[in-house]
């Protein structure tokens, strides 16, 4: 009975940091933003030269999303690699349309690419932390 209290503490806690980053999210990338006065597509390549704020913007992009991969497959049971990309990218992209027809960003293709980096990579942290604990755990039964 106590196991079953204790699982159902965890995903509330889960459940409601999930809730905080998306809102976090949700502000950063919509409502914290300066209306611009045309609609842009920025098709930046990344062969050209980067400068300091464009490095510190893919930082940010990544950084955004490596929440999402790490605890998406915390909130939901068997969550692929696959599912985490398309996830990314759906939300990644659905922020961009947002900010170009409202017109409080740019359409940028790099942010895309980013987002859906930061999400692999918190994916990646997950499964490296979970086989971790695997590993340990069984350790200690041995």
């Amino acid at each position: 009975m106590i196991r079953k209290e204790e699982y159902r503490i965890k995903y509330c806690v889960i459940g409601i940091l999930y809730s905080i980053y998306l809102a976090g999210m949700l502000h950063f990338t919509l409502l914290h933003r300066v209306i611009l006065d045309t609609r842009h597509i920025k098709f930046f390549s990344l062969n050209t030269g980067i400068a300091i704020y464009d490095m510190s913007e893919t930082f940010y992009n990544i950084l955004l999303f490596i929440p999402m991969g790490f605890l998406t497959p915390l909130c939901f049971k068997n969550i692929r690699l696959k599912r985490i990309l398309f996830q990314c990218l759906c939300i990644s992209f659905g922020i961009e349309i947002i900010q170009l027809v409202f017109q409080i960003g740019f359409f940028d293709i790099n942010d895309l690419v980013n987002n859906v980096l930061g999400g692999m990579i918190g994916y990646s942290t997950f499964l490296l932390i979970k086989t971790f604990l695997i590993y340990k755990m069984r350790k200690n039964l041995k």
